[in-house]
């Protein structure tokens, strides 16, 4: 009895996401904190494609997003420099001349694989965020909540 009991509960933990976290604990989007302080187009060692180029970060994007929002993101022409909150690493992207009506937030997690992104769209009196992610955005903190509200309110 005890033999199948030990199978059982190594087949409950194998599916319940301890492969989850050893990948979280190699780091599964590489050394962020290179591109901190760099914009998303930059091109930096051993990514030529920039910063939505990186293969996880490009492999996460391309299952939580709809075709049509992977594509919106392309049309941001304008970024905010990445940016540290805690062990998060943020990204600001919005329409040119329009960035309080229409812009998005990607946010990492370096200790973890989790990735949201947040699309803030003000058209006429609509008012809507839709939020993408790996996990919900919930379990974000007050901090780096408050940088997708500044991506279109000025700050107090």
């Amino acid at each position: 009895m005890t033999r199948p009991r030990g199978a059982l509960t190594a087949a409950i933990l194998a599916l319940s996401g301890l492969p989850a976290i050893a990948a979280a604990q190699a780091g599964p989007w590489g050394n962020l904190s290179t591109w901190e302080g760099h914009y998303p187009t930059d091109t930096l060692p051993g990514a030529p494609g920039g910063f939505l180029a990186l293969p996880a970060l490009h492999q996460t994007l391309t299952a939580i997003l709809t075709p049509s929002d992977r594509h919106r993101l392309t049309t941001y022409a304008e970024a905010s420099q990445i940016e540290p909150v805690g062990q998060y690493e943020v990204l600001s992207l919005c329409q040119p001349h329009d960035c309080p009506a229409e812009n998005a937030t990607i946010i990492l997690d370096e200790t973890s694989p989790r990735l949201w992104v947040a699309f803030y769209a003000h058209v006429g009196a609509v008012v809507s965020v839709r939020w993408y992610g790996t996990d919900d955005y919930e379990h974000l903190p007050a901090a780096v909540l408050d940088e997708v509200l500044y991506g279109h309110e000025p700050r107090p």
